[in-house]
């Protein structure tokens, strides 16, 4: 349960056009600082920017996204992407990759292939039965106070207002998995 100052700490939103260029700021500090997989290849900020807008432009189009930001001032401190697991477009916008760019996070994208793997066996994924969180961080200073626990929460009842039955998420750090565990996920 959050307190009564966590929650007058920031306010969360659906994130939209307008948020882009402050939400990929931090989403590229975010990732390519505490995303241990992605953080040991060693990526170029300055590369990665413009994938990063075409990812949170495409997730933000699906309005499934949400961004924290500070009740005073109003900077955003948090995010979460999300996006329907049925939908494979994230496919076509790492083909458009740099080659050295997708050459650099091929790890990454075959560890998250064999991760998505089992959930995609079987009967094919409906869309909008399955929610996919795709990143969740929030800004150093802001870490320890619930934010990224809000964050997912108000993601999966968002989902579940959307007729989502499932979320689904690939944890990569500790941090991560103790935040998801918090809010229910296996």
């Amino acid at each position: 349960m959050m307190s009564q100052q966590a929650a007058q700490s920031w306010r969360i939103a659906v994130a939209g056009e307008p948020d882009l260029d402050e939400a990929v700021a931090v989403y590229l500090d975010v990732f390519l600082q505490d995303e241990p997989i992605v953080r040991s290849l060693g990526i170029d900020p300055v590369a990665m920017r413009p994938v990063a807008r075409r990812l949170a432009e495409a997730n933000f189009t699906r309005g499934l996204s949400l961004l924290a930001r500070e009740a005073q001032g109003g900077a955003v401190i948090g995010f979460i992407f999300c996006d329907d697991l049925a939908d494979d477009s994230g496919a076509g916008l790492m083909s458009q990759l740099q080659a050295t760019l997708r050459q650099r996070l091929a790890p990454a994208l075959a560890l998250l292939e064999r991760l998505r793997a089992p959930l995609k066996a079987g009967a094919p994924i409906v869309p909008g039965q399955v929610l996919h969180i795709a990143a969740i961080g929030t800004s150093p200073a802001w870490r320890g106070r619930g934010l990224a626990t809000a964050l997912l929460n108000r993601a999966v009842a968002l989902g579940g207002e959307r007729g989502f039955e499932l979320a689904v998420a690939e944890c990569s750090s500790a941090a991560s998995v103790r935040c998801h565990q918090r809010c229910g996920f296996q």
